[in-house]
């Protein structure tokens, strides 16, 4: 299955923006997550803090996603 997959703040420095990932069929969002480490390991400690939302809502890792999901990745921010 095929998901996109937008990639934010910090993110931007291992990764594209926005990026088409493979998936195997019934995959949940902890697989999208060993994906992209396997596709850059440095971005192992960022993407494991990082929250992640599915067509718009924050979900948890065990996520089962769909084909075509659009999937936002968002790493912790600060400011004021």
């Amino acid at each position: 299955m095929n998901v996109l997959v937008h990639n934010y703040a910090a993110l931007k420095d291992y990764f594209e923006a926005q990026m088409e990932v493979v998936l195997t069929p019934g995959g949940c969002v902890a697989d999208l997550v060993a994906t992209l480490v396997e596709k850059n390991p440095a971005s192992e400690k960022l993407l494991q803090i990082c929250r992640v939302a599915v067509n718009e809502n924050i979900i948890g890792r065990d996520y089962r996603l769909s084909d075509h999901d659009k999937i936002y990745i968002l790493p912790p921010s600060s400011g004021g």
